[in-house]
C-alpha cells in the first residue's frame, strides 16, 4: 500500500464566487508546504478542485484562444476589405460591442463563469458580420465610381434593414437560453443578447461616423468570390429542380440520424489530459477512487431513530448490496461506526463486529463515540441533529452521466422495493448527471419560442408569408 487519501468536507457560506478559489488555493499551499517538507507527493481532487477547474480553464482561454482569435480575424478581415483602416474601425465597433455587454452583465448581477466568459467570442463574430455586410458594400459602391459619402450614404440605406433582421433575430435566439435550468445559460444568452443588439447600434451609427472622417481608396473586394458566387447562382437558376431534388435528398438522408444522437456526457473529460485537474483525478480514479459521489438521504422518520436496531439494519442492506456493485470504489455509512463500537466496547472480539441488537444500547454508544470526539470531529456531516436522519455516501467509478443515472435508478428501485424507503440521490454528481437533459429538454421549449417569435418578425419584415415560411427553412435545417 504506497496510496492513501485524506478527505476535507468544506461547507461554504454561498456568499461569495470566490469561495472555491479561496479553498483550492489555500489546499495548494497546504500541498506545496507538506510536498516541501516531506517525501511525499499529493494530488488534489473533488468537486471543490472540479469547479476550480471550470473558472482557471476559462481563465486562460480569454488569455491565450482569444487573443489568437482577434489576430484571425483582424488579418482576415484585411484580406477581405484590403483596407487597414477599414480594419481599425471594425475593432472600433467589436470593443465597444464587448465593452457594453459585460458592463450589462455586471449591471444586472451577473457573475463570469465559464458559459459567460464565452459571450465575446459570440459578439465579436456578430460585430465583425456586421461591419464587413457595411464596409464590404460601401467599397463596391466606391469601385463603381460613386464618392466616398455617396458610398457610406448607400450602404447603410441597403444593409441597414437586413443587419437589423439578423441581430434582432440572433437576440431573441440567444434570449431562448432562459429555459435553461441552469443559471450561467441564462447569463450568457442575457450578455450575448445584450451585445448582439450593441453591435447593431455601432455598426450601423458609429461605423458610418468613423468612415466619413477618414479617406479610403477604392478597393476591390471579395471580387474572387463575387465571381464564383455569380456562377453558382446562374447554376442554381438554370438546374433548380435537380439540386431541389439533391438537396432534399441529403437533408433526409443526414435529418434520419438524428435518431441516433444520445444525451450523454462524461463531465470529468471537458479538461484536457495536460491540464493539472485532469491529471491528478485521473491518477485518483486508477489508484484509489472516483470523483463521483452520490449521497443518499436515510430518513428514520422519528428523533433518535438513527439507533433502531431495524432502521440500521436497512442501512447495512443498502450499503452491502452497494458495495457488491464493480463500479462502486467506496461506501461511507454510520453503520460502519456502529459496528465498530460494538466489536472495540466488547475487547475487540470480530464476533460483535455487527449491528447492535438492541437501541438503547446503540444510542449509549453513538453518545459515548460523540463525547469522545475532539471539537470539530463531530458526526454532522452524517447525521442531522435530532439523530432522524442519516446520509449513506457512495462513491462510484468515473462513469459517463447515463452510466450513473442508470446506476442512481437501480439502487433508487432497490431502496423503494426491498427496504421500503421513499429515498431520492442527491449530490453534485447527481446533479451533473441530470443537468444536460433538463438544459436540453428546457431549451427545446425556448427554441419553439424563439422559432415562433422569429417567424413573425420576419413575415413582418419580408411582408410575404410564403417569403417568410420559405426563409425558415436554410435556419431550421442545420439544426436538424
Amino acid at each position: 500500500h504506497r496510496s492513501t487519501a485524506v478527505t476535507a468536507t468544506v461547507q461554504l457560506p454561498g456568499k461569495d464566487p470566490m469561495e472555491v478559489v479561496e479553498v483550492v488555493e489555500a489546499s495548494r499551499l497546504l500541498k506545496e508546504t507538506i510536498e516541501r517538507n516531506h517525501d511525499v507527493k499529493l494530488r488534489l481532487g473533488g468537486i471543490a478542485v472540479f469547479n476550480n477547474a471550470f473558472l482557471e480553464a476559462s481563465q486562460n482561454d480569454m488569455m491565450t484562444l482569444m487573443p489568437a482569435m482577434y489576430l484571425v480575424i483582424l488579418v482576415v478581415t484585411y484580406l477581405m476589405i484590403r483596407s487597414i483602416y477599414a480594419t481599425a474601425m471594425v475593432v472600433l465597433i467589436i470593443v465597444p460591442s464587448i465593452t457594453f455587454a459585460m458592463g450589462f452583465g455586471g449591471w444586472i448581477g451577473v457573475g463570469l463563469t465559464p458559459p459567460s466568459a464565452s459571450a465575446p467570442t459570440v459578439i465579436t463574430t456578430l460585430a465583425v458580420a456586421d461591419s464587413i455586410h457595411f464596409l464590404v458594400t460601401m467599397f463596391q459602391r466606391m469601385k463603381a465610381g460613386h464618392s466616398q459619402r455617396d458610398s457610406i450614404i448607400y450602404s447603410l440605406s441597403v444593409n441597414g434593414k437586413p443587419i437589423f433582421l439578423t441581430s434582432i433575430t440572433t437576440a431573441v435566439g440567444f434570449l431562448s437560453l432562459n429555459f435553461s435550468d441552469s443559471p450561467p445559460f441564462h447569463d450568457l444568452g442575457n450578455i450575448t443578447a445584450a451585445g448582439v443588439m450593441a453591435a447593431w447600434l455601432f455598426s450601423v451609427m458609429l461605423l458610418p461616423i468613423l468612415m466619413s472622417f477618414v479617406t479610403v481608396k477604392p478597393r476591390e473586394t471579395l471580387g474572387f468570390l463575387n465571381n464564383y458566387m455569380g456562377k453558382m447562382g446562374e447554376f442554381i437558376s438554370s438546374k433548380y429542380k435537380a439540386v431541389l431534388l439533391v438537396s432534399i435528398f441529403i437533408s433526409v438522408l443526414v435529418t434520419a440520424a438524428i435518431t441516433r444522437n444520445e444525451i450523454n456526457d462524461d463531465f470529468l473529460k471537458y479538461f484536457d489530459e495536460d491540464i493539472t485537474f485532469r491529471a491528478d483525478t485521473d491518477w485518483i480514479s486508477q489508484n484509489l477512487t472516483g470523483l463521483n459521489q452520490i449521497q443518499f438521504d436515510m430518513q428514520s422518520k422519528k428523533p433518535n431513530g438513527i439507533s433502531d436496531p431495524v432502521f440500521l439494519n436497512k442501512l447495512e442492506r443498502f450499503a452491502n448490496w452497494a458495495r457488491n456493485h464493480e463500479v462502486v470504489t467506496n461506501v461511507q455509512s454510520i453503520t460502519d461506526v456502529f459496528k465498530r463500537l460494538n466489536r472495540d466496547l466488547n475487547g475487540g472480539d470480530v464476533e460483535f463486529y455487527r449491528i447492535p441488537e438492541n437501541r438503547e444500547l446503540s444510542a449509549q454508544y453513538l453518545l459515548l463515540y460523540e463525547l469522545s470526539l475532539p471539537f470539530g470531529l463531530d458526526l454532522n456531516n452524517q447525521i442531522d441533529i435530532d439523530k432522524s436522519s442519516t446520509q449513506v455516501i457512495v462513491t462510484i467509478d468515473d462513469l459517463t452521466t447515463n452510466q450513473i443515472k442508470a446506476w442512481i435508478s437501480e439502487a433508487e428501485t432497490f431502496l423503494e422495493n426491498e427496504l421500503g424507503m421513499d429515498t431520492v440521490a442527491a449530490g453534485p454528481t447527481v446533479m451533473f448527471s441530470y443537468i444536460a437533459e433538463r438544459n436540453i429538454q428546457g431549451m427545446l421549449w425556448g427554441t419553439l419560442y424563439a422559432v415562433l417569435i422569429i417567424s413573425g418578425i420576419i413575415l413582418i419584415a419580408l411582408k410575404d408569408v410564403r417569403l417568410g415560411l420559405l426563409s425558415l427553412v436554410p435556419n431550421i435545417l442545420p439544426a436538424a
